[in-house]
């Protein structure tokens, strides 16, 4: 190692980073191939790339295994093995409900959108398309990548095991439950880390948005990046947290636009706290020692790494930035317009509480007494904890207001990982001064975090059964409008286990295939998920209002009983018999001219979703 120390530099090893992800994107023509093909015309750029490509991937890892010996990052992991498994044993419940009830299921609209638009084709189509704001630029290309990288590329597997696609959003979310405990645990202590996870997985529209395949796990990681690199960087001042924070903010905002408005807070939030600061007018000197950067201030060297970020990702941007600050979803209603506080913001705070209001009030309470004191004690360090995380779960909301927009629900998602580092200080607080009342009793801390693990838990259970019963219920009465606010909300957010397509695909190719397959445009929910699913399995599928010109046909409709009136009012030869029973959204019709539809069928039928 001592003769290669002197070419052992941080300039080479970022160029080695360089060449290994060009290498990276360009074998197997993941990227750099198809683009070049298309610049000049050609089929053959592949055969004389590839290899370039596996040599410089492996010249950068030959180059970058000796650096990181050398030089390894100056971090030091505070939590123990001990920590970790406690961690993992309180997920644990919520995990195996997401894998039990959201891994396996089939696809909805915005998920169709971002697979069949971009995921399924070239990285060209993620990158230079933006057809509509459902194409989260990052998360689409890193499954175009994966998938390409396991060797995926019959859709059809991908739609009849969604888990395959799901997983990286799912590990995604388990690295920001990781990283929200470790925040909290570095912090504030061991006891506020484990009430984070705790807090965290508990929350019915985590269980809904973690296993998307959109970017909204995505999203929760990188903002909890950016809160932990925010507050390691006051307590180190270390260039590996600015390395960090840059990069997780040009993540952050290259993931989804919207999430500019949490970037734009935190660099208010970072200005707010250098002008009511006391020693805002201390010049911190110009440090490039090693191990630590600062320049012209703590909060300066802040504000410019995450406008650094987000100047790279407006970069990337470019291709697509017409269309960004061009579509419907990004007009205004005008200055101090915004309806996020009478339409969003409390139902929000609703969601994200699921049923565990009772719990959440002695947090604020506890909160906002911690913060009081540290005021009064000066304490800046708790006071920055706190002021970051409440500002960052607050000015996102207070910029869409003075914009004017008319924001979804789940564009404010992104402040999460704050609400609860907050509510973990708050709690942790309340726990602190209850075991200091019973004298340090050693039981008090475990038995209250038992307590809060089991009736959390059990919460998110029964509301995710109460909910699970009530959109069931809706669907087998057919309660149209019910069924559409529920799917407007957060809490259920489009992706109970009720958008299940792939068995109506294979009941149809088993009985009667055929026969050709209609969905009825009135009364068919997100018609085109019924279209390209069938599209992807070679069916075509067609929309009427009227009975077709067909003697025997299946009719996809979200309202079977409707449906069946309708098609068979006109026609009194026609006989339409249902031949789904699973509570979906997706229900099935098998209609027939002057004979006995069950008959037809040998009395087949369509069970419970899978």
């Amino acid at each position: 190692m001592g003769r290669l120390e002197p070419y052992l530099t941080p300039w080479l090893a970022g160029l080695a980073l360089i060449v290994g992800g060009i290498s990276l994107l360009g074998i197997r023509g993941i990227l750099f191939t198809p683009l070049l093909n298309k610049l000049l015309n050609v089929d053959g750029a592949g055969s004389v790339l590839n290899p370039l490509f596996v040599l410089g991937l492996f010249l950068s890892f030959i180059y970058l295994l000796p650096y990181l010996q050398a030089h390894p990052p100056q971090f030091k992991f505070s939590a123990s093995r001990e920590d970790l498994l406690i961690w993992s044993g309180l997920a644990a419940p919520f995990f195996m409900l997401l894998i039990r009830y959201r891994l396996t299921l089939d696809f909805w609209l915005d998920e169709m959108i971002s697979i069949i638009r971009h995921i399924k084709h070239s990285l060209y189509s993620v990158i230079f398309s933006y057809p509509a704001p459902n194409n989260h630029v990052f998360t689409n290309m890193l499954s175009n990548i994966y998938l390409r990288l396991i060797g995926l590329h019959d859709m059809r597997i991908v739609l009849q095991h969604p888990y395959l696609l799901r997983l990286p959003y799912v590990i995604a979310g388990a690295a920001a439950v990781l990283v929200i405990a470790y925040t909290a645990h570095r912090q504030i202590g061991k006891w506020a880390g484990y009430l984070a996870v705790i807090l965290f997985t508990t929350t019915i529209p985590m269980l809904n948005f973690l296993a998307q395949v959109r970017g909204y796990s995505f999203t929760l990681l990188f903002s909890s990046l950016v809160t932990f690199f925010v507050l390691e960087y006051r307590r180190s001042q270390s260039r590996y947290s600015i390395l960090g924070l840059t990069a997780g903010s040009f993540l952050l905002l290259y993931t989804i636009p919207s999430n500019i408005y949490y970037l734009l807070s935190l660099i208010l939030f970072l200005t707010l706290a250098v002008i009511f600061s006391e020693d805002r007018f201390r010049k911190d000197q110009i440090s490039f020692q090693a191990g630590r950067f600062i320049f012209l201030g703590r909060e300066f060297t802040l504000v410019a790494s995450i406008a650094t970020g987000m100047v790279v990702a407006v970069i990337f941007y470019l291709p697509v930035i017409r269309q960004i600050l061009n579509n419907q979803y990004v007009t205004t209603a005008g200055l101090f317009q915004g309806t996020v506080f009478k339409d969003v913001f409390f139902d929000l705070i609703q969601h994200l509480l699921s049923g565990r209001a009772w719990l959440f009030i002695p947090a604020g309470i506890g909160f906002f007494w911690l913060t009081a004191r540290a005021l009064l004690a000066r304490e800046s360090e708790k006071l920055y904890f706190a002021g970051l995380n409440l500002g960052l779960f607050m000015l996102p909301f207070l910029l869409s207001f003075l914009r004017g927009d008319e924001p979804f629900e789940r564009v404010f998602l992104v402040s999460f990982p704050n609400l609860i580092l907050a509510a973990a200080m708050g709690l942790d607080f309340d726990l602190d001064i209850t075991a200091r009342q019973l004298s340090e009793r050693k039981w008090f801390r475990p038995a209250a975090l038992g307590l809060c693990f089991l009736v959390l838990n059990g919460s998110l259970i029964s509301t995710h059964q109460s909910i699970r019963r009530e959109t069931f219920f809706n669907l087998r009465q057919e309660k149209r409008q019910q069924i559409e606010i529920l799917d407007q909300r957060m809490w259920a957010s489009h992706f109970l286990e009720h958008y299940q397509v792939v068995p109506l695909i294979e009941f149809t190719q088993n009985n009667h295939p055929e026969a050709p397959v209609y969905y009825h445009q009135t009364y068919t929910r997100y018609a085109w998920t019924v279209y390209a699913y069938f599209k992807e399995f070679g069916i075509q599928v067609k929309g009427v209002n009227q009975p077709p010109r067909a003697e025997t046909f299946y009719l996809v409709t979200t309202y079977p009983d409707l449906s069946r009136t309708e098609m068979t009012d006109d026609n009194s030869d026609l006989t339409c018999r249902k031949v789904s029973d699973q509570p979906s959204v997706y229900q099935l019709l098998l209609c027939t001219s002057g004979e006995d539809v069950s008959a037809s069928v040998g009395g087949n039928t369509l069970g419970v979703a899978r």
